[in-house]
């Protein structure tokens, strides 16, 4: 079995957009993906561009596909995830917190 591998690298979508910063040094792409995060993280249309691919994978059968529905509905989905693990590591220390005060 013939195992396929993608370097990222070569498509022209990822080529055309990587500015450089980080190919040498992991932290400072580490901190160029930080904080681009909050400011300039997608543009227009790249985001055409990712939905109409997604779809045409996808949903190819269903032309009425909502895409802002769907990653509305995966963030809610993955923030519900987030905050049930919040809820249980500060459960989990409130309970020490109590269990060393009453020692």
């Amino acid at each position: 079995m013939a195992t396929m591998v993608t370097y990222v690298q070569e498509h022209d979508f990822v080529a055309k957009r990587f500015v450089g910063v980080g190919k040498r040094s992991a932290v400072l792409g580490w901190l160029q993906s930080f904080f681009k995060q909050f400011y300039g993280s997608v543009t227009e249309a790249d985001y055409i561009a990712l939905r109409l691919g997604f779809i045409m994978m996808h949903c190819r059968g269903n032309q009425k596909f909502n895409f802002h529905k769907y990653m509305m509905r995966a963030l809610e989905d993955d923030s519900r995830k987030v905050v049930g693990i919040r809820q249980v590591i500060s459960t989990t220390l409130v309970l020490s917190k109590k269990k060393k005060e009453t020692r």
